[in-house]
């Protein structure tokens, strides 16, 4: 399935990160290697993501947890499995799947 559907990995990932709390001027677009799955781990190819008022308190350094820096941005992303880690069950590479940080659902481990 790595052919056509997705980038010959591993190249470089835009990942939107700050370093320091602050407005919209702290966001910066890194790029990073994609990191191998780990251990129950999924890899995901984002097509797209979710960000709301709660990324905005956070860059911001005013949400319920402090940032710890340099952070990320969208904890909400849709996509395609990309690479598969030992020990992940049920998701193949190529499946279409969306994620939310396990902050929000700590007893989830599923949501369709």
């Amino acid at each position: 399935m790595q052919g056509d559907r997705f980038p010959a990995r591993p190249t470089p990932s835009g990942i939107v990160r700050f370093r320091e709390t602050g407005g919209p001027e702290v966001l910066k677009i890194e790029d990073l290697p994609p990191a191998q799955p780990g251990e129950g781990e999924v890899r995901l190819n984002v097509e797209a993501i979710g960000l709301n008022r709660a990324e905005v308190l956070f860059r911001q350094g005013r949400y319920l947890d402090a940032p710890e820096c340099p952070s990320r941005l969208g904890y909400e992303a849709a996509g395609l499995v990309d690479a598969v880690g030992p020990g992940a069950s049920d998701v193949h590479v190529g499946d279409r799947v969306s994620t939310i940080g396990a902050d929000f659902f700590p007893d989830a481990r599923e949501l369709r």
